[in-house]
């Protein structure tokens, strides 16, 4: 799965990428310049159920 973030072309904030498809992957990669604590705080069950996955 790509997200591509913070660019009215290409998806959109950031916020609203994860909010509507993070909850729903079964794999990630995540490369960025920034993501502050309290994003990852607030997505952090979906990321650990990706992480984890069998």
């Amino acid at each position: 799965m790509a997200i591509y973030t913070n660019h009215p072309d290409f998806g959109g904030t950031f916020g609203e990428q994860l909010s509507t498809v993070l909850k729903d992957a079964i794999s990630i990669t995540i490369a960025s310049g920034y993501t502050s604590g309290i994003t990852v705080k607030q997505y952090q069950e979906d990321i650990a159920r990706i992480v984890n996955k069998d």
